[in-house]
């Protein structure tokens, strides 16, 4: 369990939702679920290319207190930086705390 005074950055987490528009086009919108305390910890670092441009993913950890319907089609917001969350897992499985395990495009 991480310690309470490890929570130390201020996140954002957000919804996606998508919405057509009249003539059919996707439109893709972020809004807010909660103004969270968090630990963000680096986990590793890769490498990659795509469409002929390098860019890093960055693999962390955000710990959060427990709240239900945090799913992996959410995002967490740092500052300037985004975070895709890919899982989500009580590590303790008692409602206590939730670890994020996120990616991070850095162009």
């Amino acid at each position: 369990m991480a310690r309470i005074g490890s929570r130390t950055h201020r996140v954002i987490i957000k919804q996606k939702s998508v919405t057509r528009s009249a003539r059919q086009a996707e439109q893709i919108t972020w809004s807010t679920v909660a103004t969270v305390w968090a630990s963000i910890a680096p986990t590793t670092g890769r490498e990659a290319f795509a469409a002929q441009q390098e860019y890093a993913r960055v693999s962390a950890i955000i710990n959060i207190w427990y709240r239900s319907g945090i799913t992996p089609e959410m995002r967490v917001y740092y500052g300037s930086r985004v975070f895709n969350v890919k899982a989500v897992i009580d590590p303790d499985e008692m409602k206590r705390e939730l670890n994020l395990i996120c990616e991070e495009e850095v162009s």
